[in-house]
């Protein structure tokens, strides 16, 4: 398990990117879903000030090991993903259900995370 404290490092060093959005044809109004990837890629290399191990490969893909198996991550990410869903959708984040599927991966120094979202949101719900 990751610390609170490296995960905070880890996010705060992360850029992301988001792309998606809103089913064509089909949906009623009241029943939208949006579709989306929410990118987040951490690059070691640029916080390696704040680690003790070397910002290499091999620690890259012990990160990505620990983030795949910590809950604190997994709900860090979730939460990442409903915020920037909702605001693609322009929706409160409470008024979507979610649909999450995570893959982390590693390239070099750098840990890539995919999140492929499907959010529903119900005019009832908001």
């Amino acid at each position: 398990m990751l610390s609170p404290g490296a995960i905070e490092v880890l996010f705060e060093q992360a850029d992301i990117m988001v792309e998606g959005g809103e089913e064509l044809g089909g949906r009623r109004e009241i029943d939208r879903r949006i579709y989306a990837t929410v990118m987040v890629t951490i690059d070691l290399s640029r916080g390696a000030s704040y680690f003790r191990e070397p910002a290499d490969e091999a620690t890259a893909r012990r990160v990505a090991e620990l983030m795949e198996a910590d809950p604190q991550v997994k709900e860090r990410l979730h939460q990442l993903a409903g915020r920037e869903v909702a605001r693609l959708a322009d929706a409160e984040p409470d008024s979507l259900a979610l649909a999450i599927e995570t893959g982390v991966r590693v390239d070099g120094t750098s840990v890539l995370v995919d999140i492929d979202v499907m959010a529903t949101q119900s005019k009832g719900r908001g």
